[in-house]
């Protein structure tokens, strides 16, 4: 709601002359996406959003003295985790669909798609079976079809087209078709399988949409699980594809975080402050200089902009009553830092009510200046203490002393 409000205004702003209904349309159906694993949180999301729209649209009538009407929004790009879809499901789908089998080695893709998305949920990437399938369609149809086969048809030479000349364009208009294929099955109330197969597919192609492309702006409270608990197949996949970020599902989710995140886009997200210390997060944070062939991504401090942190500590919520959960609030722009770079840190961590805390935090953003509670050091000097711990507090004496040392200890328990 607070997004919608935000873009209501830029809208209000820039194109004075819109209505209501204009501004509300353009919002949902271009700015705004959003990916849950609960099915009823993505529901609640829905509805939010239709009541502050039509709110927006009904107010406006109200002042101009129109009858209230009904305002119905267009379709909204939320989407949830599919369940029950099995290995036979692209079988039973080329059964219904024959004409799919064109495309199966692209729709072949997108169900080995489906079958990992209720264990992976936004962590799936729905570009390596895409990718993978679009190269074997192009040779399939850059083999088999050409103009002077008998048994090829307009629809076979679009696709032999697109294969070649618009990859991206042929991937999407296979998602499209399942689509669709998927949502005429969703409203036959005649066979109740295929209805609820339709409904599940529908949901896990929209969401390999959602995931197939980039934000300007990616925001979470990702999950918390650490590796020793995670089933044997999730920890795999993160260990293969999120080696630096393994230690706990939250720092996976940073990194599938800044793969969402267009070029200068940015990341903001709620997390464990465990990141910014512990030693078995050094790679995340920066990986050393004589490991740096051996990483695809050399680390937060080395390759994005970290714009502003809160550090929020032990005494974040007070009303929960113990020191368990320790957040930090941070910004991350997708951007390689320049060497003058300086994050915004405010350091919140004193046993404080949570009212107090959130007091004090918009009173230092809203000044934005050095202070007691505020540090603004430079990100590069961290990448030169040993392990990288972003110990932003520190004054230039004592970060000069830690840049000396081969090697030190720093213990969470100490800097926190």
């Amino acid at each position: 709601r607070a997004a919608f409000d935000m873009f209501v205004g830029m809208y209000r702003e820039q194109f004075p002359a819109w209505s209501a209904k204009e501004i509300a349309d353009r919002i949902l159906a271009e700015h705004l996406y959003g990916i849950d694993l609960d099915p009823r949180a993505a529901q609640l999301t829905a509805l939010t959003l239709y009541l502050r729209a039509w709110e927006l649209v009904r107010d406006e009538r109200q002042q101009q003295y129109l009858p209230g009407g009904t305002y119905t929004p267009p379709a909204l790009n939320i989407a949830t985790t599919p369940t029950n879809l099995n290995k036979g499901a692209l079988e039973r789908h080329l059964q219904r669909h024959p004409q799919d089998r064109l495309f199966e080695p692209l729709i072949k893709g997108i169900f080995e798609g489906l079958e990992q998305a209720e264990l992976l949920g936004s962590l799936l990437r729905p570009r390596e079976y895409l990718d993978k399938a679009i190269t074997d369609l192009q040779h399939q149809h850059g083999v088999q079809r050409s103009l002077f086969d008998p048994d090829t048809d307009e629809l076979s030479l679009e696709i032999a087209a697109l294969a070649k000349s618009d990859p991206v364009g042929l991937k999407n208009m296979a998602l499209e078709r399942v689509a669709a294929s998927f949502k005429s099955e969703a409203g036959n109330v005649d066979d109740v399988s295929a209805m609820l197969f339709g409904r599940e597919a529908e949901q896990g192609v929209h969401l390999m949409q959602l995931l197939d492309q980039q934000y300007a702006v990616v925001v979470t409270n990702p999950p918390y699980m650490g590796s020793k608990n995670m089933d044997a197949p999730l920890r795999k996949y993160i260990e293969k594809n999120y080696s630096s970020g393994k230690r706990d599902l939250y720092a996976t989710f940073i990194l599938r975080c800044l793969e969402l995140c267009k070029l200068d886009g940015r990341v903001a997200m709620v997390t464990m402050q465990s990141w910014m210390f512990l030693r078995s997060y050094a790679e995340l944070r920066a990986v050393e200089e004589s490991k740096l062939a051996d990483f695809k991504f050399k680390g937060l401090l080395r390759e994005k902009s970290i714009e502003a942190l809160t550090h929020l500590g032990r005494y974040a919520f007070s009303e929960i009553g113990n020191a368990v959960v320790a957040p930090v609030l941070f910004i991350l722009k997708s951007t390689l830092p320049i060497s003058q770079h300086k994050l915004w840190a405010c350091r919140l961590t004193a046993p404080r009510p949570s009212e107090e805390q959130a007091s004090l935090l918009l009173r230092a953003a809203q000044l934005g200046q050095v202070s007691k509670l505020v540090s603004v050091p430079y990100q590069t000097d961290f990448i030169n203490i040993p392990e990288t711990p972003i110990v932003y507090w520190i004054r230039p004496r004592t970060l000069n002393i830690l840049k000396s040392h081969q090697r030190i200890n720093l213990g969470s328990n100490k800097i926190a």
